[in-house]
């Protein structure tokens, strides 16, 4: 699957500033803590003693994805705790086996078919 980038949803932005979205290397880190599976491709990640994050994105709009990503989890160690569903941007707030806790923020961008995703899970 070919996906473009494009910066969430901004003023006077176009589908002109998309870009073919290039997967991350070395994503075990992220995806052995929390996987998404194929809902989404990791384009960068950063681990930290107490934080992981993770920019992602998905051909799946906000609206698809608030009911996906809980799907995804299920059966993980993960527990969806809350959801906030603005539409146009929404948050999974999520709590883990070790007391982690971590939200995935979905949110449009300027590109069709596309959701930037952001997870942050603090360890």
């Amino acid at each position: 699957m070919t996906l473009t980038a494009c910066s969430p949803k901004s003023p006077g932005a176009s589908q002109d500033s998309c870009t073919t979205v290039t997967p991350a290397p070395n994503t075990a880190a992220v995806t052995a803590l929390i996987d998404l599976g194929d809902l989404v491709t990791i384009t960068s990640h950063d681990q930290q003693p107490e934080l992981l994050t993770a920019e992602e994105v998905s051909a799946r709009s906000v609206g698809e994805l608030i009911d996906a990503v809980p799907e995804q989890l299920e059966g993980s160690p993960w527990d969806v705790v809350q959801v906030d569903d603005e539409g146009f941007e929404s948050e999974i707030y999520v709590s883990g086996p070790k007391g982690e806790l971590g939200f995935v923020k979905l949110r449009e961008t300027d590109c069709a078919e596309q959701t930037a995703i952001t997870v942050t899970i603090s360890k």
